[in-house]
């Protein structure tokens, strides 16, 4: 995911990543007369669960994009403790298949909408999160102006980037 998003843009890969990941959730239950041969049932959950898990570091990148360096640690905590949450929902997975006499079906479909909706909310990052190629040629128009900070390549503070493509910050970058 990440070589991917280096052409294609962050948010576009974690939402084309997240798509699979719900069009295979609904596959499985689609095919859910197949629920016990592994030979379908295990290449499909492998491709969802590697395009859902392949996000993480470019959610994570983003959120490190957004916040300062002093407060990082306090939303990396906050990250975790989100995680935590993902027990408690394996719990009520299991209670609403035990509810269901262990059918899996509606376990999987109120999981694929949940991740639906998670995924809609990527939408309104696209305008805030520019594509990695983007800035490349951005940079590269502006000679020294438009720096890159951090590792990641984008700027680390939307208010100085904003501030340098407004050409009012050539001092603080340079």
């Amino acid at each position: 995911a990440q070589r991917l998003s280096r052409s294609f843009g962050r948010v576009q890969i974690m939402i084309a990543a997240r798509a699979i990941g719900v069009s295979f959730l609904l596959l499985m239950i689609l095919l859910k007369d197949y629920r016990h041969s592994w030979q379908v049932m295990v290449p499909i959950y492998l491709v969802r669960t590697a395009a859902n898990n392949s996000t993480y570091p470019l959610e994570e990148s983003i959120q490190m994009d957004w916040v300062t360096k002093e407060t990082r640690a306090r939303w990396k905590s906050l990250a975790s403790l989100m995680q935590f949450g993902w027990c408690g929902s394996a719990v009520f997975g299991g209670i609403l298949t035990d509810a269901s006499s262990g059918d899996y079906t509606i376990t999987f479909l109120i999981t694929a909408m949940m991740q639906l909706a998670g995924g809609l909310c990527y939408f309104p990052l696209l305008p805030l999160v520019p594509c990695e190629s983007e800035l490349e040629g951005r940079d590269k128009g502006q000679g020294q102006r438009g720096g890159k900070a951090g590792g990641s390549g984008d700027m680390q503070d939307p208010l100085l980037q904003a501030l340098v493509e407004a050409g009012e910050a050539d001092e603080v970058v340079a």
